[in-house]
C-alpha cells in the first residue's frame, strides 16, 4: 500500500503523519530506509509498505500501521523520487548530469 505524508520519530517509535494535520498512523521503516535519513527529513512523500490493522493494548481500538515500509527511489542513488523532483535531478538516472557522480553525492555536497 502507499501513503503520503511526514515521516517522524518521538523517540520511541516513527508515525507517518497526514500533511499539515495531526493524523497519523504507525510507520516500520526498513532497517535501510532511505526516507528516514537528514536529507528526507521533514519532506512529505509517499511510502509504500504493508498495511496491517491490529487491536490496540488496551484492547478499546484499532492501530493501522504501515511495515516494512521505505519510499520510492527508482534509480537506486539512495534519494526519494520526490526529492529529486524537487531539487532538480532525475528520478530515473542515479547521475543525473552524467559528470560521475552520483546524484546523491552531489546533492550531499552542496548542503555543506
Amino acid at each position: 500500500m502507499q501513503l503520503s505524508g511526514v515521516a517522524r520519530h518521538d523517540g520511541s517509535e516513527w508515525r507517518l503523519f497526514r500533511s499539515g494535520t495531526n493524523d497519523s498512523v504507525g510507520l516500520g521503516p526498513l532497517t535501510a530506509s532511505i526516507g528516514t535519513d537528514d536529507l528526507h527529513a521533514n519532506l512529505s512523500m509517499t511510502w509504500e509498505g504493508r498495511w496491517r490493522q491490529m487491536e490496540s493494548a488496551d484492547g478499546l481500538s484499532i492501530v493501522y500501521t504501515l511495515d516494512n515500509a521505505d519510499v520510492q527511489d527508482t534509480d537506486g542513488d539512495r534519494l526519494a523520487d520526490e526529492l529529486e523532483t524537487a531539487i532538480g535531478t532525475s528520478p530515473t538516472a542515479e547521475d543525473s548530469d552524467d559528470d560521475g557522480v552520483d546524484d546523491r553525492t552531489e546533492h550531499e555536497a552542496s548542503m555543506n
